[in-house]
């Protein structure tokens, strides 16, 4: 019986499908059966050996939360621009998919978070979750903590939550802590505080984040809102808390090459 492999496309990201033809013909070449998706449709995924995931990090991270009840890993070929978190890039893509089948390659496994308003659960992200405005510049203030207790009251642009996957995105450029990947836990980072003393925590994966948006009439603007691993803008309100832990959801991530997380850094981030 033939192996089944997913593979997930970004249309905008091969618009001639000229990648994913490559990928087809690889498969049928090797004796592998596949069924495609489109990440934009958010469509059901069948359960498969792998993933294939065609563009970049924010393909890759839709593709993960897309999949995360299926449970397989994923091999990401960067058709995108900086594409951190995939596995290989177009100029490596047959011999990717050709290690994909005969086992040649290592999983890691990236932690992914949950997250909820009041009692209403939204997506796992891989990356992180940011709470800031969406208008005009104006400071918001929400409260932090952690396990039930307040940590700091933040005043500035935001807050980012993230994965230690997540760590060097926005968070690296808002002066947050770069993680090794593999690492297990959740780091809370102000976006552009107007306090010295406002600064990145590193908190424990087991540890519950509650931010707060107080009931203060500075926050009643309806430019406040979250993001999910980039994605569409959800509104916030006065009174909101937004509880983000562990998820019990995981990514996996195939690597088909030696290289180490230290070096795929330099070379990504200059």
């Amino acid at each position: 019986m033939k192996k089944l492999y997913l593979i997930i496309a970004n249309p905008d990201r091969d618009p001639n499908g000229e990648y994913s033809a490559r990928v087809r013909k690889c498969l049928e070449e090797n004796g592998a059966d596949y069924v495609e998706r489109d990440v934009l449709n958010g469509e059901e995924s069948p359960k498969a050996e792998a993933a294939i995931v065609l563009g970049g990090d924010g393909t890759l991270m839709r593709s993960a939360d897309m999949i995360k009840e299926a449970n397989i890993p994923i091999l990401g070929i960067n058709t995108g621009t900086l594409g951190y978190l995939t596995g290989a890039e177009t100029n490596n893509l047959e011999n990717a998919v050709k290690k994909l089948l005969t086992g040649d390659y290592r999983i890691e496994e990236r932690m992914m978070l949950d997250v909820k308003v009041g009692d209403k659960s939204y997506d796992t992200v891989l990356n992180d979750a940011v709470i800031t405005r969406n208008g005009y510049s104006r400071i918001i203030r929400l409260k932090v903590r952690i396990n039930g207790r307040e940590i700091l009251t933040v005043a500035g642009d935001g807050i980012i939550v993230s994965t230690p996957t997540g760590s060097t995105g926005y968070n690296l450029s808002a002066g947050g802590s770069i993680c090794v990947p593999e690492a297990e836990m959740i780091i809370v980072t102000p976006i552009c505080p107007h306090s010295m003393s406002a600064r990145s925590i590193i908190a424990s994966a087991k540890d519950e984040i509650t931010i707060e948006v107080p009931e203060e009439k500075n926050n009643e603007a309806p430019d406040l809102g979250m993001t999910l691993d980039g994605n569409a803008f959800i509104p916030l309100k006065a009174g909101d808390s937004i509880r983000i832990c562990r998820s019990e959801s995981i990514t996996k991530l195939i690597k088909t090459d030696e290289g180490t997380f230290f070096e795929a850094l330099k070379r990504k981030l200059s």
